[in-house]
This record gives structure tokens, C-alpha cells and sequence, in this order.
């Protein structure tokens, strides 16, 4: 095994704010290089974030031979070009989500890493958030009993004409865009992490804000759902829903509620944190707030206070951490490309229901 797993990041937006400060919080990562669309760009973020290379050829990139792990953190629409290539030049692929476009991207994928023997991991780093890591605990030593129902929801301004101005493929639907690719895809994996395989999808999308202009003042129209309510019914029985906007007026906390046989958990995130961290026992027991306790790197380094996406940071960290093991052919518990292919099928199921097919199985 190398003393230092070399890295190379394709993207320079969330790859310079959250993977390169990230992967120096876990000493067995070095990341080596940047690479962006356009080269000035990407030498501009290198040298902000400390990488001593950039790069906008993301071809030779993933052939290089000094490099042992390719991050795909770009568009949703060229993921699977770009995690294929990696695969079969024989690096270990890290794909942030969406996934990309659609299953059949996502199980080409899933495949050509599989086939190649390289180790994969995607960036449902909200996973190892600390209420979320206690509410996975709980679940799984069989606190809800019987899982019924579980319901997430969040509301936001965050593509609210107006309010922001998103980059355009984010609003386009063929370029893998839309709310559900950029948030609810979290939520639905952290719902299948809970609860299993999901069996079937009833799903109701909607583009509330189609008329859109990009930075100059062109006109375009959006194709990418603003607006969601996905319910998943899992082969274990429970049924969930996650629910979103990110064009309301005003933002809401997030709110998880999850209740079974035996219990009841509940927890409102609010900019302070969690809030209203309760759960209750068995009918009749008393309703009892729970002690999150945060995981930090065991490094013991930690990001700097004034940096953007801090949280994100921290949990990406300890998500690298853990994909340690599968770097060296061992388990790991970080999902890989395919439990994005699992998303990503709820996802085309959901678009589907949404379009008037009513319950569609995602087998």
C-alpha cells in the first residue's frame, strides 16, 4: 500500500471549497492535482486552496500514473464519462451526486468500476453528520421496532428567481439538474440507508419557475424540477417521504420524524443545530431528549472556523477516513457507485410517477 494515497480532483467548485480541505484532514491523502474547464480558472483556485498543480485536461488527467484516486466533482452530466475513464485507467473513483442523469449512466458506471477492481465512494458525506450517524444507531439496534413511516422535508430560497442565480444546468433536467438531483438525493439515501432495498415510487415534481434568465439576461426555460414530494415504499415494510422546495419564499428547518412499532424519533436542524433531538420507547414511555456526541478526524485536525461549508467538510473528512479499508480491497461502510445507482433509480422512478405512471417499481 502507497504511505499516501495521491489524488487528482476533477471540479473546481466544490472540489477546492470542501474535497481538497477534506482530504487534508486525513493524513494517508495527498491531493496532487486541480483540474478545471478552463485553465486559468483552475490555476486561480490551486493556488488559493495550496494544490501545487492544476490541469484542464481531465483525460490525461485520469491516465497519469502518479495518481491513485480520481474525484469527479463536476456537472452531473459528465460523471459518467469521467468516473468510466477513471475506472478503467485503473484509479479509485470518488463521484460526488447525483450519480448522473439517469440509471443507465449510473449502472455503466457502477459496472466499469466493479470490473475494473477499484475501490468507489459517493459523496453522501451527510451520512456522517452527527444526528444522522445516532439516528442510523438507533434504527439499526432495532429502536423503532417495526419501522412504519419516516418523513423528511426542508425548504429553501436557494433557486428562487431573484433571491439566486444558479448556475443554468442546474435548472436543466437533461444535464442532470434539478432539486431532487442536488438535495432530495441525499435524503433518499439516507432513508435507504435506514431502511433497505426500496421496492416502488410515488412521486409528484413540479417546475414552479420555468421562465429564467442566465447572467446577461438571456432567456431560457427551466426543464428541472423546483419542487418535490417523493414517497418509497421499502421491502421492509416501511413507507417514507421526502419532500422539498428550494423556491420558496422563506427557508424552513430541516425536519426528520421516523416511528415504528416500538418508537418514535424526531429532530428539527436548525442553523444553531439539532433541536428537539427526541425518542420514545415502548407506548406509554416517557419521551426523552438524546446526547449527540460529533465524531472529529482523528488527526485531530479540523477546518479552518471561517471557511465555507465547514459541516461538509468535517463529514467528508471522516467519510475518507472510513473509505480507507476499501482502498486496500477490505469493507467499509461508505457507499459506493452502487448505492448511487439505488438513488439514482428511485430518482427515474420518482420522474416517471411524477409524468402519470402512478406507483413505479424500481427493480
Amino acid at each position: 500500500m502507497p504511505d499516501k494515497y495521491r489524488v487528482g480532483i476533477i471540479g473546481v467548485g466544490w472540489g477546492g471549497n470542501v474535497h481538497v480541505p477534506a482530504f487534508r484532514l486525513v493524513p494517508e491523502y495527498d491531493v496532487v492535482a486541480l483540474c478545471g474547464r478552463r485553465a486559468d480558472r483552475a490555476a486561480e483556485v490551486a493556488a488559493r486552496v495550496g494544490v501545487p498543480e492544476s490541469a484542464s485536461d481531465w483525460q490525461a488527467l485520469v491516465r497519469r500514473d502518479d495518481l491513485d484516486i480520481i474525484v469527479v466533482s463536476t456537472p452531473a452530466d459528465l460523471h459518467a464519462e469521467m468516473a468510466i475513464a477513471a475506472a478503467r485507467a485503473g484509479k479509485h473513483v470518488y463521484c460526488e451526486k447525483p450519480v448522473g442523469r439517469n440509471a443507465k449512466e449510473a449502472l455503466a458506471m457502477t459496472e466499469a468500476a466493479e470490473a475494473a477492481g477499484v475501490a468507489s465512494a459517493m459523496g453522501y458525506e451527510m451520512r456522517w453528520y452527527p444526528e444522522r450517524a445516532l439516528v442510523s444507531r438507533l434504527i439499526t439496534s432495532g429502536y423503532l421496532g417495526a419501522p412504519h413511516l419516516a418523513h423528511s422535508s426542508q425548504t429553501a430560497p436557494m433557486y428562487r428567481p431573484g433571491v439566486s442565480s444558479p448556475a443554468q444546468w442546474k435548472l436543466m433536467l437533461g444535464e442532470g439538474g434539478g432539486y431532487v438531483g442536488a438535495v432530495t438525493t441525499h435524503e433518499l439515501d439516507y432513508l435507504s440507508w435506514l431502511f433497505g432495498e426500496p421496492e416502488a415510487v410515488c412521486a409528484g415534481l413540479r417546475t414552479e419557475f420555468p421562465d429564467r434568465k442566465v447572467a446577461d439576461g438571456t432567456a431560457f426555460t427551466a426543464t428541472a424540477e423546483d419542487v418535490c414530494a417523493i414517497m418509497v415504499r421499502f421491502a421492509s415494510g416501511a413507507l417514507a417521504v421526502a419532500s422539498g422546495s428550494s423556491v420558496s419564499i422563506h427557508s424552513t428547518p430541516y425536519r426528520f420524524d421516523a416511528t415504528g412499532s416500538d418508537g418514535t424519533i424526531c429532530y428539527t436542524m436548525t442553523p444553531a443545530g439539532p433541536e428537539g433531538f427526541i425518542a420514545a420507547g415502548p407506548a406509554g414511555a416517557d419521551r426523552k431528549p438524546l446526547e449527540l456526541v460529533s465524531r472529529t478526524p482523528r488527526s485531530g485536525l479540523m477546518p479552518d472556523p471561517a471557511a465555507p461549508n465547514n459541516r461538509n467538510v468535517v463529514a467528508t473528512a471522516l467519510l475518507l477516513e472510513d473509505w480507507l479499508p476499501a482502498l486496500r480491497g477490505d469493507a467499509s461502510p461508505v457507499p459506493t457507485l452502487r448505492d448511487g445507482l439505488r438513488v439514482q433509480k428511485i430518482i427515474d422512478a420518482a420522474r416517471a410517477s411524477s409524468d402519470g405512471a402512478g406507483w413505479v417499481r424500481t427493480g
